[in-house]
């Protein structure tokens, strides 16, 4: 409880442990193997970046598919250093707009819009509206 470590680092931990990011805040196991209700999401929040990340489905044990809701808080988001990864995402955007940085390209995103990229190229992802930005992430394979 004495330090606030960036996603960054968060992600680099997990790298060099062979772990997903999302393994480093579980605390209990899904009840129900195929329906996640509401209020039983596991959700870890990253204040120092401004993001809530929710699982989508149960956990990520033997998946191959990562299922999230982000959202973005309006605040400063952190300016990350694109990073990469194997697989692919896919984003869609509830509510807000996003920025999100692709290989050298920035495409801003509204309600509606969705996007795809392979994971290998350099990208990150920020809130570019003033209100809270809510979306949906599919990354495969798991890397959270």
């Amino acid at each position: 409880g004495r330090i606030d470590p960036s996603l960054d680092t968060l992600r680099r931990l997990a790298q060099a442990l062979k772990i997903t990011l999302a393994s480093l805040f579980e605390t209990t196991a899904a009840v129900d193997n195929r329906v996640v209700r509401r209020n039983q999401r596991k959700v870890f929040h990253i204040p120092s970046n401004h993001l809530r990340y929710e699982l989508l489905s149960p956990d990520l044990v033997g998946k191959r598919v990562e299922f999230l809701r982000v959202e973005f808080d309006r605040g400063p988001a952190e300016k990350s250093q694109p990073y990469t990864h194997e697989g692919e995402e896919y984003g869609f955007v509830i509510r807000g707009r996003i920025e999100v940085f692709v290989d050298g390209a920035t495409y801003i995103l509204g309600p509606g819009d969705s996007i795809f990229f392979p994971a290998s190229a350099p990208h990150y992802v920020h809130n570019a509206g003033r209100g809270v930005a809510v979306t949906i992430w599919a990354i495969a394979p798991p890397t959270y």
